[in-house]
Order: structure tokens, then sequence, then C-alpha cells
């Protein structure tokens, strides 16, 4: 089973995915151009929703991870 994803690792991905999905869903659902000021509305979500939705989770899985938790 040497190709084989630990259980752990898993459950993360399968939990990042979903929260991506759900802000992408609740994101665009939420955009309103009236209220964006003329701007780029997909930056607004990405820098918004994604970056620290799935960036921090993950920064702080991998530092527990290397101080062995």
């Amino acid at each position: 089973m040497e190709g084989k994803m630990p259980t752990k690792r898993r459950v993360w991905t399968a939990s990042y995915a979903a929260g991506a999905a759900m802000c992408l869903g609740h994101g665009f659902a939420s955009l309103d151009p009236a209220k964006t000021a003329g701007t780029n509305a997909d930056w607004i979500l990405v820098t918004l929703c994604l970056v620290p939705g799935l960036v921090l989770p993950v920064a702080t899985v991998r530092q527990a991870e290397k101080r062995g938790g």
C-alpha cells in the first residue's frame, strides 16, 4: 500500500475541497455588481474567500505536522 494516501490527509483534502466549493458557490451567489464599484468581481472573490479560506488552514496543518502534532 505504498501509493495509498493516509487517512488523515484524505480527510483534510476532502475538507478543503468542500470548503472551496462552498466558498465558490456562496461567493458567486452573493456577488452584486452594483456593490463592487465597477471592479472585477472575480478578483474580489479570489482574494476574500479562496486565499484565506484555503491557504491559512493548509499552512496551519503543515506547521502542526512539522511540530509533531
